[in-house]
């Protein structure tokens, strides 16, 4: 039924996302389906991290970190916006797009 999920992350409100990731983490088990995390960052520095290499940094290490919890392997994607509150949904379109995540 699911082959490919995308979880969209915002790594300065890691904190609240536990159950999100367990119910796609449930249901990537259920259908042998891999998990993308996709967060969205600025060029300029922010209070999760300095440049865009740093956030993504950290986002692969919480994807890694989740990984381990839930058993399961999960990626990640940083992307970059000028205003990740405007671009939002149409990066996270595009990347659906671009990667046929169900």
């Amino acid at each position: 039924m699911y082959d490919k999920i995308m979880v969209p992350v915002d790594l300065a409100h890691a904190d609240r996302l536990d159950k999100a990731i367990k119910t796609a983490a449930d249901i990537a088990k259920a259908n042998d389906a891999t998990i993308t995390f996709v967060g969205i960052t600025t060029e300029q520095p922010s209070a999760t991290a300095k440049t865009p290499k740093e956030y993504g940094e950290k986002l692969a290490a919480f994807a890694a970190a989740q990984s381990e919890i839930h058993a399961i392997p999960i990626a990640s994607q940083a992307r970059v916006s000028h205003d990740p509150a405007i671009d939002k949904d149409d990066i996270l379109e595009d990347e659906v797009e671009a990667n046929g995540y169900d």
